[in-house]
């Protein structure tokens, strides 16, 4: 039986990390289905945008209520399209993961899915792949300008910060 001063909710001391994924590996496996994912999303748009101009003369004769929840039903559509698409770009350059992962996950929606039913298997595809594992960290890669920048943090610095330690916590770290 466990003592009662274990913690029953540490982590087990067997995991291993992850390795991370090389952005250039992340990208070359991301590129083809966030590429189609992108084209259907912003065709899907266009075709929203023309398919709402269209009705928009038809809708003239109609009632007030009817015309706005057409155009707003027509306006959220595009919005999450032009979104997706948006989104996709940047998961094609190794940005915006979670993103990303919400917009694959819209593609799997049929009826918010572009082109209906054609962008399901991809948006499948394209969140396997997220969820791969080290894939999170390439999309965290961190650009040289941003090491350069933690790389120039002086001694004197870091000094000051671990100088300013309390008196009380040095004392009940001496006495145990």
């Amino acid at each position: 039986m466990k003592s009662s001063t274990e913690n029953p909710y540490w982590a087990p001391e067997a995991v291993t990390a992850v390795e991370p994924i090389l952005q250039a590996d992340a990208r070359r496996a991301i590129d083809r289905p966030a590429s189609i994912l992108m084209a259907l999303s912003t065709l899907n748009a266009l075709l929203y945008a023309v398919f709402f101009s269209i009705n928009f003369v038809a809708w003239v004769n109609t009632q007030e209520h009817d015309r706005r929840v057409n155009a707003a039903v027509f306006g959220i559509l595009l919005s999450i399209h032009i979104f997706s698409s948006v989104s996709f770009a940047r998961v094609r350059g190794c940005k915006g993961y979670y993103r990303g992962l919400v917009c694959a996950a819209l593609a799997t929606i049929p009826g918010i899915s572009s082109c209906i039913v054609v962008a399901i298997p991809f948006g499948i595809w394209l969140t396997s792949v997220l969820l791969r594992p080290g894939m999170y960290a390439a999309f965290n890669h961190t650009s040289s300008e941003s090491i350069t920048a933690s790389e120039s943090i002086t001694d004197s610095e870091s000094i000051t910060d671990s100088e300013s330690i309390t008196d009380s916590e040095s004392i009940t770290d001496s006495e145990s």
